[in-house]
């Protein structure tokens, strides 16, 4: 079953100055940080079950569709 991902737009510290960056949430969890790579987002963290980092992608829909991917060979539990 497809998980409910969104993007959240966040400002992350970089070496003395911030940048836009973005939480990547699946069905209420935090399961990515991505930051701006050029043209391109780079996975800066994973976690749970998109335990991974350096990864690139071309667009957030690509990010989405790892993601998506990721949960499918592990589900998320969340506690209430």
């Amino acid at each position: 079953m497809p998980s409910t991902i969104i993007f959240e737009a966040i400002k992350s510290a970089s070496y003395g100055t911030t940048e836009d960056s973005q939480l990547v949430w699946a069905d209420r969890a935090l399961v990515a940080l991505l930051v701006p790579a050029g043209m391109r987002w780079y996975l800066q963290m994973g976690l749970g079950p998109c335990d991974r980092e350096g990864l690139l992608f071309d667009t957030l829909e690509a990010a989405r569709d790892w993601v998506q991917s990721c949960l499918d060979g592990g589900a998320i539990r969340t506690a209430n």
